[in-house]
């Protein structure tokens, strides 16, 4: 992902976790346009505040161990 050109500077850490999450882990996967409306628009745009919630939780939850510590945003 290439997010840079949307906020102006390196985002590297963003690209990473968004593309982690939306590939649901898996290196190297393709991306459709399904899976990024499944997987970012709707839960972003067109979900309830906790569905929302969720996903920003699972974009710090660096680690994937269900819990956020200092180091999942320190560490980054």
């Amino acid at each position: 992902m290439n997010l840079s050109r949307y906020f102006g500077h390196k985002t590297s850490f963003l690209d990473a976790r968004l593309y982690h999450i939306l590939s649901n882990g898996q290196k190297n996967k393709r991306l459709y346009m399904d899976d990024f409306v499944n997987y970012f628009y709707i839960p972003l745009f067109e979900s309830p505040p906790v569905v929302k919630a969720s996903f920003m939780f699972r974009m710090l939850d660096f680690d994937d161990d269900g819990f956020l510590h200092a180091r999942d945003i320190t560490d980054a």
